[in-house]
């Protein structure tokens, strides 16, 4: 009953159909489909045949007979099918599918095969294998394994964009994650295969900042955690790396200071406490937008950034830091105070 509820559902949505549509042309309820797609009930014997009909299907797809593939007849087909050029591959593996309907493994393995074989066809045959592998694509889309489905979800969205059919392929995106996304950076991907130059730099820019924010907090909490390991020499190598990132990309020395400060408190490091405040501070007032984050459109409240008082509410965050308390004698960093305004008990 699984089986042919699950058939019921894929076929439905890959023909745009609701419960209610597919009842209608059926002429029973809503809720009775829904009951069949569930495994709840099962279809009156002589309704099938005019299931199957309805459904563009025979029999034997919607009874799910010999529905799924074992591994050896997958691994063995996946090494049959390349070996047909051109049309042959496509009639090879729309027989394999009628046979193996519900064969979601098969349905992905055969997609990006045939899309190899384009130079080997006309452009009519083409269409009509394009067509097939947009539906097994979309076929996948709609069972029920989660992880298949986000897989063929992320194949259909490159296999619109080999196509040119860019509009397909932005919607295709709304039935991602936003992880998925991000991670394979496929905004800016098709940003650029339009010739979008603005949307491209800026799509692409917002990734490589989130990347370099997600790499510093990660790097901050290795720090704190070495250190409270009494790992100083680790604690210090996520310092320089994080330097090293924030150098490159020209990027805000808060990540250095933050880290550096970590680890200067950690080894009663006046001189260098000092030094990281000073080379922040300085950092701060000449500051400029790095170049690779230069086409992200700023806001109008980033843009009338005070900086000066900016540092002012840093320098007294600092003051009123317990853990810095043995710095503040320092001559650099009275001066700091003395110039910014910011008063020190101590």
């Amino acid at each position: 009953m699984l089986a042919i509820g699950h058939v019921i559902r894929q076929r439905r949505l890959l023909l745009g159909l609701t419960q209610e549509g597919l009842a209608g042309q059926l002429a029973v309820t809503g809720p009775a489909v829904s009951k069949w797609e569930k495994g709840l009930s099962y279809p009156d014997i002589e309704l099938l045949p005019q299931i199957a009909r309805t459904l563009q299907i025979d029999l034997n797809q919607l009874l799910a007979f010999k529905s799924d593939m074992t591994p050896a007849e997958l691994r063995t087909f996946s090494a049959v099918l390349p070996t047909k050029s051109g049309y042959a591959a496509y009639e090879l593996a729309k027989a394999k599918l009628k046979e193996f309907p519900n064969a979601d493994q098969l349905r992905l393995m055969i997609a990006p095969v045939l899309q190899l074989q384009q130079p080997n066809m006309t452009a009519a045959q083409w269409a009509t294998v394009a067509e097939f592998i947009e539906n097994n694509y979309l076929h996948v889309m709609h069972g029920q394994a989660p992880n298949r489905a986000q897989q063929a979800a992320q194949m259909l969205f490159y296999f619109y964009l080999s196509e040119a059919r860019y509009t397909d392929a932005e919607a295709q995106l709304a039935t991602l994650s936003d992880a998925v996304v991000a991670y394979n950076a496929m905004r800016p991907d098709l940003y650029m295969r339009q010739h979008d130059v603005a949307r491209t730099y800026a799509a692409g820019e917002v990734l490589l900042g989130q990347d370099v924010a997600g790499m510093t907090r990660v790097l901050a909490i290795l720090i704190k955690n070495a250190l409270n390991d009494g790992n100083l020499p680790y604690a210090q190598e996520c310092v320089r790396v994080g330097r090293a990132l924030t150098k490159m990309l020209q990027s805000s020395e808060a990540f250095q200071a933050d880290s550096a400060l970590l680890v200067a408190k950690a080894t009663a490091d006046r001189e260098q406490v000092a030094t990281v405040i000073d080379q922040l501070v300085a950092g701060f007032m000449t500051s400029t937008t790095p170049m690779l984050l230069a086409h992200i459109p700023k806001s109008a409240g980033i843009a009338s950034v005070d900086k000066r008082q900016t540092i002012r509410q840093m320098l007294q965050a600092f003051v009123q830091d317990p853990e810095l308390k043995f710095a503040w004698a320092h001559p650099k960093l009275r001066a700091l105070l003395q110039e910014y305004e910011v008063a020190n008990d101590d």
